[in-house]
């Protein structure tokens, strides 16, 4: 028994038909040319050399910030934000510990205060 559909022929062989990978490939050439037209792909592509850099132990490369706004690509503007501060907090180690102080210390405060006036 082969693989290929006898009424449909050669147009299907396991279980993909020419124009299902027509249309795949059709696809996915659309999707590169948004990466590939996004405003902030350069800002992010110096960000991974950036880190790159400090992983190596060198000093990393400075970044031109793309102005925020743009329209066009696929979205990138959503992760400049993040990969700055995570670029920020490889280089300067102490953010870790003041961000780990922050997040549980803060609510413990805030709880403390609140129940301060309280008497049983």
């Amino acid at each position: 028994m082969s693989y290929t559909n006898k009424r449909r022929g050669a147009r299907q062989a396991l279980g993909i038909s020419i124009d299902d990978l027509i249309t795949n490939v059709t696809g996915a050439a659309g999707s590169a040319a948004d990466i590939a037209t996004d405003p902030y792909l350069p800002e992010v592509v110096c960000h991974l050399s950036q880190l790159k850099q400090i992983n190596a132990g060198g000093a990393p490369s400075v970044c031109s910030k793309t102005a925020p706004g743009l329209t066009g690509g696929i979205g990138l503007q959503k992760a400049v934000v993040p990969m700055r501060a995570y670029v920020y907090a490889e280089q300067h180690k102490w953010v870790y510990p003041l961000a780990a102080f922050v997040l549980l210390g803060l609510p413990i405060w805030i709880g403390y205060e609140l129940g301060k006036g309280k008497t049983t």
